[in-house]
Formats: C-alpha cells, sequence, structure tokens
C-alpha cells in the first residue's frame, strides 16, 4: 500500500470516529442521565430493583467503555499513548458483572502501554475473549493472568482452574476462534493445554509490532 492510500485510509478511519462520536455520544449522555434518575426514584427497601440498577449499570459502564475503545482504533497508530492497556483490563475485570463468579489474579508489564494501539488492542481482546469462553464453558472460579515480555517477545499466559474438561486442546474446539484470528494479526503464536483441572493458554508475540 502506497504512502497516499495509507493516508487516504486513515483519513477515512478518522471522518468515521468522528461521525460515530457526534452520533452516539449524547445517546450515551441521555442513558447516563436516565440511570442517575431512575436510582434516586428507586424506593430504598427494595433491594432487587437496587440490584438490578447496578447490573444495568454495569452494563451502560461497559457500553461506554467499548464504544471508547472502538473510537480509539479508528484512529491513527500515533495515538498509542491514548489506550491504557492495564486501566481498560482493570476496568473490565472491576466493572463486568460476567465476571463476578471468578477471581481474577493479574500482573501486565508496563511496558506493553509502549507497544503500538493496534497490538494493544488486539491484546485487550484476547483477554477478554478467553475470559468470556472461562465463563461460559469452564466452572472456573480463579483466572491468573500475566504478561511478561524479554528484549524481543511479549508472553501473555491465561491460566483457570475449571473442573469441566475439553473435547481437546484444538483451537477451533475451544470456541477460540476469534482469538486465533487476532493473534495472526499481530504475528503471535497461540498454545492451548488442558491442564485437569484448569486450562492455560499461552500467547507469545513480538515487542517491535
Amino acid at each position: 500500500m502506497s504512502p497516499e492510500e495509507i493516508k487516504i485510509r486513515l483519513d477515512e478511519r478518522l471522518k468515521i470516529a468522528r461521525d460515530l462520536h457526534d452520533q452516539f455520544s449524547a445517546s450515551i449522555a441521555a442513558l447516563n442521565i436516565n440511570f442517575s434518575t431512575l436510582k434516586k426514584k428507586l424506593p430504598v427497601d427494595l433491594k432487587e430493583n437496587e440490584q438490578s440498577y447496578k447490573n444495568l449499570e454495569k452494563v451502560n459502564h461497559t457500553l461506554k467503555n467499548d464504544f471508547t475503545i472502538f473510537l480509539t482504533n479508528l484512529r491513527e497508530k500515533s495515538l498509542a499513548q491514548s489506550f491504557d492497556l492495564i486501566s481498560n483490563l482493570n476496568d473490565i475485570f472491576e466493572n463486568n458483572n460476567d465476571y463476578d463468579r471468578l477471581k481474577i489474579n493479574s500482573k501486565i508489564n508496563k511496558e506493553a502501554e509502549q507497544c503500538t494501539i493496534v497490538l494493544k488492542q488486539n491484546l485487550f481482546r484476547v483477554i477478554q475473549e478467553l475470559l468470556n469462553n472461562i465463563v461460559k464453558h469452564t466452572n472456573a472460579t480463579v483466572v491468573n493472568i500475566e504478561l511478561t515480555n524479554n528484549k524481543e517477545f511479549f508472553t501473555l499466559l491465561v491460566e483457570d482452574n475449571g473442573d469441566k474438561p475439553y473435547e481437546s486442546s484444538r483451537i477451533d474446539s475451544f470456541g477460540l476462534k476469534g482469538v486465533e484470528e487476532r493473534v495472526n494479526l499481530i504475528c503471535g503464536n497461540l498454545n492451548v493445554e488442558e491442564l485437569r483441572p484448569g486450562t492455560k493458554v499461552v500467547l507469545t508475540f513480538p515487542v517491535e509490532f
């Protein structure tokens, strides 16, 4: 792709990002206002309603976060510093109610923040998809997530204690086809190992991408 074509594509992505921001930001803001109003009107003695509100609030928070990430991903790669990988990971760990039954232990090397936005975005989605698969397909209660690196490669380890065995360690039978596609985008290598109990996923990818 020529420099001119790259510039045209980036300009198109930035225009889409601006249009989406203008179109949906007001709606999300209105949603926040309505949530606040609803909370004030809830009878204090109705605990079920209070819990429902908290669940909806989490969904709303996740929607805002995903929307922000999506818009960021449309912008130029040079804006890598505008996406904080660790902060966004901690956000989904704490606010996604789908993960409430999981104890998530994470150790993420801060050097990952220096990677390009493409790499950080895909790494974020890989971790999110792995957690979603753990919730859907295992009875795990603990997940350990660790991201380390040397001069050439990063290594991501995601290990759970689930007692529900998988049919095999093949990626397609694992329901991780989307993960594999993202791994390929960052020139990485993915390995899935059944521990019985538990499953270990190891992803390695180059520091320079």
